[in-house]
């Protein structure tokens, strides 16, 4: 509409906005059957003269007076036409669901050296998918039979390295982070990779492992110190 001229509705959070309080949609807008009478809704207003300078002001107007909690309609110029401004209740719409807490996930974040390697894995998994990360077991499981177990490697020097937090949109991880050591020149477990301290600045890692590769980078600095000049 803006670039072509087109009279085609643009629909993001504050035009929803303005659409629930004007038409008096009191029902979820996220829903598909109100999703779709939203749409259409827009549509309708949409003039063939100038729509885009239309879908503009709609947004500006859900952006500076008609703004969630507490609209300020003595300044809208729709107001006189607004089903929610005549009922008293445009600071409760739009009727959004409440929000879930994220969920909490507890982990034991384990910074394995071996050498002048560390061991770390490229996720597969959606969350993080493609970026390097630690070896992660849930909270409470007990790290040197597990990686005795499940990956056949020794853990010597283990310790306690600090807690680390990160919150996404949908979970919150509390990580337990420990350092050890193992012998060198072991097969790494399936799924991992050792990769050289040297390299290490070269990888993709996520946000979420900051901490965890603060401690990797320590070891950097004390087995590779740069050169005195």
């Amino acid at each position: 509409s803006i670039a072509f001229g087109m009279p085609v509705p643009a629909v993001d959070g504050n035009v929803i906005r303005v659409l629930s309080r004007l038409d008096g949609i009191r029902e979820n807008p996220l829903r598909g059957d109100i999703r779709g009478r939203l749409w259409q809704r827009a549509a309708e207003l949409v003039p063939s003269d100038r729509p885009g300078d239309y879908n503009q002001a709609v947004m500006d107007l859900g952006a500076t007076i008609c703004v969630p909690g507490t609209p300020d309609c003595d300044r809208c110029p729709l107001c006189g036409f607004c089903d929610a401004w005549v009922k008293g209740d445009a600071a409760s719409l739009p009727v959004l669901p409440t929000a879930r807490p994220p969920k909490e996930l507890r982990w034991e974040v384990l910074i394995l050296f071996s050498g002048d390697r560390v061991l770390l894995r490229r996720r597969t998994e959606k969350l993080l998918q493609g970026l390097w990360c630690f070896p992660m077991l849930p909270e409470g499981t007990d790290l040197p039979s597990a990686a005795k177990r499940k990956w056949r490697l020794p853990l010597l020097r283990l310790g306690g390295a600090g807690i680390a937090r990160h919150v996404f949109t949908h979970q919150v991880w509390i990580m337990r982070l420990h350092t050890a050591d193992t012998p060198p020149d072991l097969t790494p477990p399936a799924g991992y990779e050792w990769i050289p301290l040297r390299d290490f600045d070269a990888l993709a890692l996520p946000t979420a492992m900051k901490a965890a590769a603060a401690l990797v980078r320590e070891r950097i600095k004390s087995d590779f110190p740069r050169e005195q000049p």
